[in-house]
């Protein structure tokens, strides 16, 4: 913690830790979203796959230092109760392939593949309907590329799709990986 004029501040990692969350897995990921937050200035977010709002609670924390709002797309009904302590979070009930969305964002989370899905396929959907819409200087970032199951179609899906735009990603190799994509350029929607 810092010590500023007697007053003590909460690092980063106390202020991840005082989240409410229902898995306490995945602490290097979630530190990753928190971070990236505030280094891309990201007003506007969107993430697929709500499911217990772990991922939402932690990007709605980071995002009310940027003065941003998060959408949380889910194909299935999901507990909103703890969203009444983050007003900067907004849902959307549906399947991302049905979902209209053409709005600029600075930062977009995919979290939604599962078991039983054309997970290459699934991906690289979101990727060409939603990655499209991050600004140039905003950032993708993908959960379980080093998974067992879900790794392998998700890094084939990015690398086609960063390949096709003209794009760069990078992978934290931690727990179960995180592809963090660097939007370096405009991209046509």
């Amino acid at each position: 913690s810092l010590n500023l004029e007697g007053q003590t501040l909460p690092s980063t990692r106390e202020e991840i830790d005082a989240v409410p969350q229902i898995t306490q897995d995945y602490a290097a990921q979630k530190l990753m979203m928190y971070e990236a937050v505030i280094y891309y200035q990201v007003k506007k977010a969107m993430e697929t796959g709500t499911d217990v709002g772990d991922s939402a609670r932690i990007f709605a924390t980071a995002l009310r230092k940027t003065g941003g709002q998060i959408l949380s797309i889910d194909i299935k009904d999901v507990d909103r109760a703890w969203a009444k302590d983050y007003p900067n979070v907004g849902f959307v009930k549906g399947d991302t392939e049905q979902i209209e969305f053409k709005t600029e964002i600075e930062l977009l989370f995919l979290d939604d593949h599962t078991e039983g899905m054309d997970i290459k396929a699934h991906v690289l959907m979101e990727l060409k309907k939603f990655g499209v819409w991050v600004k140039k200087g905003g950032v993708i970032l993908i959960h379980d590329t080093l998974h067992d199951k879900f790794g392998p179609p998700l890094t084939q899906a990015i690398r086609e799709w960063t390949k096709e735009v003209g794009l760069r990603w990078m992978e934290d190799t931690q727990q179960h990986g995180m592809a963090l994509i660097e939007v370096s350029r405009d991209l046509p929607h």
